[in-house]
């Protein structure tokens, strides 16, 4: 494999994705920006979204061209696209929405596309018939299909039929290089990071830290992330369920200093790609507890974690369990666990194989 740093020749890469928001693919293209430009990879995105998304401006600051394009289902949003992509060497197709008609139409075009998928799909009955054969279709177009985990690998194999090729997702270097931490031990402060889809099972973990609240343990629950998708109002939930006192809704921010505060980060998730918010957290050194499901078992093998179900009593369990552990205890798991993280997880071997499959995607007499 070439090492990421090495330059051979300006390749220009767009990346395709839906309304672009501070979650996993826009802060790992934004950690991969230093690299890709010391390896030589020019990169523009394409936001598919009715919206830009918020994250948009962020790229923008970082000096990234951001494209827009909603996305529509006619012929013209597809002229439209090629057309885009023509200017390219590489396209980077990150969104599962329709991915089989905006891949078959870059192929088309002999542009070379890279298709990340970036979650378990569980897609089941009809849906995942017509998605095996969209995805083996556009394996035979040459499209390249990359998986972020093994368990993303394993159900594309699977429950699909498609091989992949496995780049690990990554946390910016910034989570391993800060791992100063500044807990409170006098007010147990639990963090989440994520956004508020079904997904993420918020209403599981807001259940169960009410329950314990009620027997009056001493904590504080602060959660980041965008609750666009929020199958529930959240908030109402806690004030419902008499927990609001406790209960802080930071809504889209860094997560970075709130991690170093926190005595625990909890993610309940029923399902994940490969969980960029507990990868992060982990890296960060912060005592962590996860859901033993697809996408976050990806950690089984870092030492230190605390494990739970993903429902509402499992949650209130493992939480009180983590909470009575002694700060002493905590903070050597984590320590523990962080010295594993980036060997298992290292962003540069993920970045320099990501150059490698966009320089072998493209002829070497193409390149600028």
């Amino acid at each position: 494999m070439r090492a990421a740093h090495e330059t051979h020749g300006r390749l220009r890469v767009l990346h395709v994705l839906g309304e672009l928001r501070a979650s996993g693919a826009e802060t790992m293209l934004k950690g991969s920006l230093p690299v890709m430009a010391a390896a030589g990879v020019e990169v523009s995105v394409l936001s598919t979204g009715n919206d830009v998304g918020e994250f948009g401006s962020v790229l923008e600051d970082l000096g990234v061209q951001v494209h827009h394009l909603p996305f529509r289902a006619r012929p013209l949003f597809l002229l439209q696209l090629v057309k885009l992509a023509r200017k390219h060497d590489v396209v980077h197709l990150h969104t599962e929405r329709a991915s089989f008609w905006l891949g078959a139409s870059m192929r088309a075009a002999s542009v070379p596309v890279i298709r990340t998928v970036h979650n378990t799909f569980l897609f089941t009955g009809k849906l995942k018939m017509v998605r095996g054969a969209q995805r083996r279709a556009l394996r035979r177009l040459g499209v390249t299909f990359v998986a972020i985990g093994r368990d993303v690998a394993d159900n594309e194999r699977d429950r699909f039929g498609v091989s992949t090729v496995l780049v690990p997702n990554w946390a910016e270097s910034r989570y391993f290089d800060n791992r100063e931490r500044s807990p409170d031990g006098r007010h147990p402060l639990i963090v989440s990071v994520g956004n508020c889809g079904s997904l993420k099972n918020h209403d599981s973990l807001i259940r169960a830290l009410a329950s314990l609240h009620a027997k009056g343990l001493p904590f504080r629950y602060r959660h980041l992330g965008s609750q666009a998708d929020a199958v529930l109002d959240e908030g109402a939930l806690a004030q419902e369920l008499g927990c609001a006192d406790a209960v802080d809704f930071v809504g889209v921010a860094d997560p970075l200093q709130h991690l170093q505060e926190a005595t625990a980060f909890v993610m309940p998730s029923k399902c994940e790609g490969l969980g960029i918010a507990a990868l992060e957290a982990l890296a960060a050194g912060v005592p962590t507890l996860l859901t033993d499901v697809p996408g976050l078992r990806e950690f089984s093998e870092v030492p230190g974690i605390w494990w739970s179900s993903p429902t509402t009593d499992g949650l209130a369990t493992a939480i009180e369990a983590m909470l009575a552990a002694s700060d002493v205890e905590r903070e050597g798991r984590a320590a523990a666990g962080a010295d594993h993280v980036k060997a298992l997880f290292s962003p540069e071997a993920s970045m320099a194989r990501l150059v490698e499959l966009y320089r072998a995607s493209v002829p070497r007499q193409a390149l600028r």
